[in-house]
C-alpha cells in the first residue's frame, strides 16, 4: 500500500522513521516521494477506518486537548496579570508616600507614623509576591515550559504550512490557504507576545519600584542620619528576593526570549523556503 507525499509531511515522515514509530519506505520521484506501508501498518489503518465512530470519537479528543492547552494558557496569562497589577499597585502606594514626604521639615507626627505602617504592609506584599512567583516556578515550571514549547511549536509548523502554501499551483486555492495560513500565524505570535509580554512588564515594574524606594529613602532621611531600619530591609530586599518567572531556571519569560524565538523561526524557514524552492524546480 502506498501514496505520494510531499512538503512538510516528508520531513516528519522522515522523523518518524529514523526514532522507529513510522513503518514505511520513502522513495523519490518528480511529483515528491512515494510513502510505501507495511502490510501490518495497512491492515491496522483499514481495521481503524471501518470503526468511524471510534475515529470521530478519537478526533473529538484531540480538539478537547487543543482546547484544555488554550485554557492553561488562558489560566497563566491571567495569573501574570495579577502579579503586573500588583506591582502597579505598591508603585501608586510608593509615589503616594514620596508626595506625602516631600517636605521632611513639616511632616506631622501621624503622617510620620502613617508612613511606617505603610512602608510595613509594602514590605509584606513585595515579599509575598516575591513566594508567589518562586512557588509558581516549580509548582509550575514543567507546565510553563510545555506551554512555552507549544507556542513556539505552533508557531513554526504554522510557518511550514505557509510557506509550502506559496508553492502551490496558482488559482483561489492557494489565496484561501495562504490566508488562513497568516490568520494562523498571526494568532501564535500574538499568543507568545501575551504569555511573555506581562512577564516582562513585571521586571519593568520592579526596575521602577526600586528607584520609587530610593527617592522614599531620600525624602524621610535627614542630613547625617542613618536611613530607617524598615526602609533599609525593604531595600535589601530587592537584591535578596529577585522577582522574575524563570521556570526551572532554564529561561526566563521576557522579550528578549521572544525576538530569539522569532530568530530560530525565521532560520528554520529560510532553510525550509531553500528546500521546498528545490522541491518544486525539480
Amino acid at each position: 500500500m502506498q501514496c505520494t507525499v510531499r512538503g512538510v509531511l516528508v520531513l516528519i515522515l522522515y522523523m518518524s522513521r529514523a526514532l522507529g514509530g513510522a513503518p514505511l519506505g520513502l522513495s523519490r520521484v518528480n511529483e515528491g516521494y512515494i510513502a510505501t506501508i507495511s502490510l501490518i501498518a495497512a491492515v491496522y489503518g483499514y481495521i481503524f477506518t471501518l470503526c468511524s465512530p471510534i475515529t470521530e470519537c478519537m478526533h473529538l479528543l484531540i480538539y478537547v486537548e487543543y482546547l484544555k492547552v488554550i485554557l492553561l494558557q488562558m489560566e497563566s496569562n491571567l495569573i501574570h496579570y495579577d502579579v503586573l497589577c500588583m506591582c502597579e499597585e505598591i508603585n501608586m502606594k510608593i509615589r503616594k508616600l514620596i508626595d506625602e514626604t516631600q517636605d521632611l521639615e513639616n511632616i506631622s507626627l501621624a503622617t510620620l507614623r502613617s508612613t511606617s505602617k505603610n512602608v510595613q504592609d509594602i514590605s509584606k506584599s513585595y515579599v509575598s509576591i516575591c513566594d508567589f512567583v518562586k512557588r509558581l516556578n516549580e509548582d509550575r515550571g514543567v507546565l510553563l515550559y510545555a506551554l512555552y514549547s507549544s507556542i513556539a511549536l505552533s508557531i513554526i509548523f504554522t510557518m511550514c504550512n505557509l510557506t509550502e502554501a506559496f508553492f502551490l499551483p496558482g488559482g483561489i486555492q492557494q489565496t484561501i490557504q495562504i490566508c488562513i495560513q497568516l490568520v494562523w500565524t498571526c494568532l501564535h505570535l500574538f499568543s507568545a507576545a501575551f504569555f511573555i509580554e506581562p512577564c516582562h512588564k513585571v521586571e519593568g515594574e520592579i526596575s521602577k519600584m526600586q528607584s520609587l524606594w530610593s527617592q522614599l529613602m531620600y525624602n524621610v532621611t535627614s542630613v547625617g542620619k542613618s536611613i530607617p531600619l524598615q526602609l533599609d530591609l525593604m531595600f535589601k530586599q530587592f537584591f535578596i528576593n529577585k522577582l522574575s518567572f524563570s521556570p526551572l531556571q532554564m529561561l526566563t519569560f521576557q522579550r528578549s526570549l521572544l525576538a530569539t524565538m522569532i530568530g530560530f523561526i525565521t532560520t528554520y524557514v529560510v532553510i525550509l523556503v531553500q528546500y521546498v524552492e528545490k522541491k518544486w524546480t525539480a
